[in-house]
């Protein structure tokens, strides 16, 4: 038998049986993590309407839509992702974004669950995201808090991977110092995360030997430590969409990183001096700049198809739009967004629920 209650208890047992007995067990139980504000769970507590009710949960963050149905979309919030368990999955471009979204969640009284199939990887991923990032805390600490309420929680290696980095980005110091500076500009395009929740997002680019080469359908974004560049392509359907996209991705990196960016946004055929100087290549030639590339032809037409839907900046949920600069300090010291304080959610850090 397995002891839940007690480690001690299950030394008997041999590791692969003791794995499976866990699961099972933990397969049925939604895991407290802040009291009366995050959860985790299973997919098997996701579907039950009556466990969501008894736990209280207002919002729910499904990360493995693939294969778990958001069930109660009437009853419940839900913010859903399709994200495969594998150690090639990024998820960089997401934590800000859900960050945000739990954070005022919580903020406006409401509790807030984070499932995946079992409740080990995925979601674990994001709570421990958030752990790290409320409380202050080093992966490694917020990994052995969520553990404590639920042991089998266990990021895969490349999330892993991606919550160190996050580790750096979150330990700039307050006061706007500069993050980390990067050998090379990272750079991104605004693009749509999925065909069944298009919102846009700055999908990471793979940059190849050679001259940069930009797709004019989209909106590409350089970025080195507090300078963004969006250069926007002559044949963007919605450019104003795009650019809310950005804005408010740099709005999370100054509010989560506690720091103030600078954006400069150019046109194709203007001058585009500054953005190969960030990317560290010379400029080439206008005809060699942009070039249609079949590999995004189906993001266009999602772009295209889509074209009116979600809210602005492309997310489908209401989200806060407070000047850059405009911050209070929370009871932390960190700066907040006013717009979030308004709704409450600059109350005092809640107590970790540990030992349960």
């Amino acid at each position: 038998t397995y002891d839940p209650d007690n480690e001690e208890n299950n030394f008997h047992l041999p590791d692969h049986l003791q794995r499976r007995l866990q699961l099972k067990h933990f397969r049925q139980v939604c895991s407290e993590v802040i009291p009366s504000s995050l959860y985790i769970a299973s997919y098997q507590v996701a579907c039950d309407e009556e466990a969501l009710h008894m736990c209280g949960i207002t919002h729910i963050v499904n990360t493995a839509a693939d294969i778990c149905d958001s069930c109660f979309p009437d009853k419940f919030q839900y913010i859903t992702y399709y994200l495969k368990d594998a150690n090639s999955e990024d998820i960089s471009s997401l934590l800000y974004r859900t960050l945000e979204w739990m954070y005022e969640a919580i903020g406006k009284g409401g509790r807030v669950l984070v499932h995946c199939r079992e409740g080990v990887s995925r979601s674990a991923t994001f709570v421990i995201a958030y752990l790290m990032w409320w409380f202050n805390l080093s992966f490694e600490a917020a990994h052995e808090r969520i553990r404590q309420v639920r042991p089998i929680c266990n990021p895969n290696t490349g999330f892993t991977c991606q919550l160190l980095q996050l580790a750096k980005r979150l330990s700039s110091s307050p006061g706007g110092a500069a993050p980390i500076m990067s050998d090379r500009a990272s750079l991104f395009r605004v693009a749509p995360y999925h065909p069944k929740e298009p919102f846009l997002l700055l999908v990471p680019a793979e940059r190849q030997p050679g001259p940069t080469k930009f797709d004019p359908r989209f909106g590409w974004v350089a970025h080195a430590g507090l300078q963004f560049i969006l250069w926007m392509g002559a044949e963007v359907h919605d450019p104003q969409l795009v650019r809310q996209t950005v804005e408010a991705h740099k709005r999370r990196v100054e509010f989560f990183e506690k720091c103030q960016c600078s954006l400069l946004v150019m046109q194709q055929g203007e001058d585009a001096q500054q953005l190969w100087q960030l990317l560290g290549e010379a400029p080439p030639s206008r005809s060699e700049v942009a070039t249609h590339r079949p590999e995004f032809d189906a993001d266009h037409e999602i772009m295209v198809s889509t074209h009116g839907r979600g809210g602005a900046a492309g997310t489908s949920f209401p989200s806060p739009a407070a000047a850059p600069g405009s911050t209070v300090q929370r009871e932390d010291g960190r700066s907040a967004n006013p717009a979030w304080e308004a709704s409450g959610a600059g109350r005092p850090p809640p107590i970790l629920a540990v030992g349960r």
